[in-house]
């Protein structure tokens, strides 16, 4: 059953963006010509431009209203038996390797713990269509579906819009486990991420920068420390979202307006004193790993996740994946390849 408390906090959420929207919608009443003159407000035109108004303001508060109430009644499906929840946020380009990381993890018990948040409709139908046991729902309103670049607004605001609807979930007291599909899973981490119980937030670092986080592998518990710290990096990203949206998806921006950088200062501030675990990179690897020299690089069988980054491009991804046999699905993107799963996986 719901909790009521935290349905009530929804409501009045909901009705404080109902009294802003009217709020917006007065003033926007006051400076029009209407006011100065009387005739006007009988006017069709005028009467056209009030329905206009009302119906944007409408439709706004709907999509809002509707993509949160979807997630956090998708996530309470996924988390009523008290499963730790894991979450992936994909746009339609990224499918490829949300089917190649599901093959990969095919016997590690735990897609029922697993919810997929599309960025539209046609990637949940798709994702639904060939994996209709894996919680899916897609939010309204955001379609940024080619393949996305670092440093790109396009790819930027896909993480700015994770990091809101992340907030949802975390807000409404439900813990996260972050992943990204990119990521080949050894072993699977869970039970080891979350056994860290006197932290808020189980995180990657950066090989070869210092004091820097990874953004794609992380654990957050729902302590009061935690949601403080999240809300605040929702905040700054959306006034950064406020900027993005006027660009064009392509569009080449600072290395320093991203989600990582953003999460990054807050963190070496000590921002809500939030509780961090770094994991070490010998055992949850970045890319690197397959720029090192086989004498340094540590054997695949004693790390537990290895993140394929540190390359630019999908194409690029899934050729190096496919080079190490990393890549478990096969091209009708549906079939399983499960003698290069049971070559790398450990089940034990």
């Amino acid at each position: 059953m719901v909790n009521a408390s935290k349905m009530s906090k929804f409501q009045s959420k909901l009705i404080i963006i109902a009294v802003l929207s009217i709020a917006c919608f007065v003033l926007y009443l006051y400076v029009h010509p209407a006011f100065k003159d009387p005739d006007y407000s009988k006017s069709s035109s005028f009467k056209l431009q009030v329905e206009t108004v009302t119906e944007s303001i409408q439709t706004m508060s709907s999509k809002v209203m509707n993509d949160k109430e979807k997630v956090l009644a998708a996530a309470r499906r996924v988390t009523v038996n008290g499963n730790t929840l894991l979450v992936s946020f994909i746009n339609y380009a990224y499918l490829p390797f949300a089917y190649s990381w599901l093959c990969n993890t095919k016997g590690m018990n735990i897609h029922h713990k697993v919810l997929i948040i599309a960025s539209d409709e046609e990637t949940e139908k798709d994702l639904k269509k060939k994996r209709p046991e894996i919680e899916t729902v897609s939010i309204s309103g955001f379609k940024i579906n080619g393949p996305q670049r670092y440093t790109r607004a396009g790819y930027v605001r896909i993480g700015i819009k994770r990091t809101e609807v992340l907030n949802w979930i975390l807000q409404d007291n439900i813990g996260i486990f972050l992943f990204e599909f990119d990521c080949l899973w050894v072993k699977n981490p869970v039970p080891e991420m979350i056994k860290y119980v006197d932290h808020d937030l189980v995180i990657t670092p950066v090989a070869e920068r210092p004091g820097m986080v990874a953004i794609g592998f992380y654990y957050m518990a729902p302590t009061d420390r935690m949601k403080k710290l999240w809300q605040e990096l929702t905040r700054r990203l959306l006034l950064l979202d406020a900027r993005l949206q006027k660009l064009s998806p392509g569009t080449v921006i600072s290395e320093g307006d991203n989600d990582q950088l953003y999460l990054t200062a807050l963190l070496n501030k000590k921002y809500a004193n939030v509780r961090v675990k770094l994991l070490s990179l010998k055992e949850y690897p970045d890319g690197k790993w397959y720029e090192l020299p086989a004498a340094k690089r540590r054997d695949i069988s004693k790390i537990y996740i290895l993140n394929n980054n540190w390359v630019e491009g999908n194409q690029n991804k899934i050729k190096r994946a496919e080079k190490w046999g990393h890549w478990f699905v096969t091209e009708d993107n549906n079939t399983c390849d499960m003698e290069k799963v049971n070559k790398i996986v450990q089940l034990s």
